[in-house]
């Protein structure tokens, strides 16, 4: 017991160490009057890293400030999973947004990922062997386990979305370190291994077919998530105007009705004509 508690002390230690650059850059950006939590910065940070010169122009940029990134991976994640998979809904969220908070990534390149890897099937299993939600070999999985002090019970531990997603976002920070944060490559290295992306870049090659995967997805979920934040917007809104007091809204009066008094004529009785209607009203007079 007391060792794996000083080994997970001692895997927690490397990680913070390894993000200081990392926390100080998010600090950095934090601090300017425009971003309000270190979440934001997290994002605004990685987001530079994966779109490079077209972060200004990019539908990204524009919605760095929508605040609701907890509901809209909710809402994501749940319209997502599979019916067997519901009960879980909020677990998996949750996980995604504090993994991707601990690793100082942004949670919807964390879903991105996902999407591109297994559709968020938990129980996907690819062709090389690959299992769940981000799609781990069984090999990765106990290495960057042992790394980060989770326990490891085998494939198992792959087919937990919650494991998987610690284990898959663990080991994206592993590979962003390898590759001084550069998007393209440690993104490159998830899928094809950091082996292979060294000797492609030995070979002055570029790999550029999974990034490009992964960023359409990226793309997709940051117009899904502008369009989240109008349908809020809108709704708040209606809930305002909806919590108005009688008070607050003017109803024009309705006009009072005229007097009749004086005006009408006098009702004559079937069979009465008007010669007789007066003599009886000149009679009732004296």
């Amino acid at each position: 017991m007391f060792n794996r508690l000083f080994l997970t002390l001692i895997a927690t230690t490397v990680c913070i160490s390894a993000n200081l650059p990392r926390q100080a850059a998010a600090a950095e950006i934090d601090s300017r009057p425009e971003v309000k939590t270190l979440g934001q910065a997290y994002r605004i940070l990685q987001a530079r890293e994966l779109l490079g010169k077209y972060y200004k122009k990019s539908i990204v940029k524009s919605g760095e400030r929508v605040t609701d990134i907890n509901g809209f991976v909710k809402k994501t994640t749940a319209s997502s999973l599979g019916e067997k998979w519901q009960k879980k809904k909020t677990a998996i969220a949750k996980t995604i947004i504090r993994e991707a908070r601990r690793n100082g990534f942004d949670p919807i390149f964390v879903m991105a990922v996902i999407q591109t890897e297994s559709s968020f099937n938990p129980l996907a299993k690819g062709s090389s062997g690959e299992i769940g939600l981000m799609q781990l070999m069984p090999a990765t999985g106990e290495w960057i386990a042992h790394k980060i002090g989770v326990p490891w019970k085998g494939e198992k531990s792959l087919r937990d979305p919650l494991t998987n997603i610690k284990l898959g976002t663990a080991y994206l920070t592993f590979l962003r370190e390898r590759f001084d944060a550069h998007g393209r490559l440690y993104v490159a290295a998830y899928n094809m291994g950091e082996r292979n992306v060294n000797q492609a870049l030995d070979n002055e090659v570029w790999p550029k077919d999974y990034p490009v995967r992964v960023m359409k997805q990226y793309l997709k979920f940051y117009s899904s998530l502008s369009d989240h934040a109008k349908a809020k917007l809108v709704k708040a809104v209606k809930a305002k105007k909806a919590k108005k007091t009688p008070a607050e809204i003017q109803i024009a009066p309705e006009p009072e009705p005229e007097s009749q008094i004086g005006n009408e004529s006098p009702r004559l009785e079937p069979g009465t004509n008007s010669e007789e209607a007066k003599a009886s009203s000149e009679a009732a007079a004296s």
